[in-house]
């Protein structure tokens, strides 16, 4: 088990892959998540995905492929 706490920002820089790997993920904000990719963000599920975007859901792209 490895317990982490800080009273402030916590920051992680590699200049290589970072990973993370657990039979269960949760990231959990009170505001805001965002996240960034320079070339590609890729989302893969196995089973099932759900987007839930509240009251409002925002997509933004050149082209959009819904297939």
């Amino acid at each position: 088990v490895l317990g982490v706490y800080s009273g402030k920002d916590i920051i992680i820089e590699t200049q290589d892959t970072f990973s993370l790997k657990c039979t269960d993920f949760i990231l959990d904000a009170s505001e805001n998540i965002d996240i960034q990719a320079g070339v590609n963000a890729n989302l893969n599920s196995g089973m099932a995905t759900a987007v839930n975007g509240g009251q409002d859901l925002r997509l933004k792209a050149q082209t959009l492929t819904i297939n």
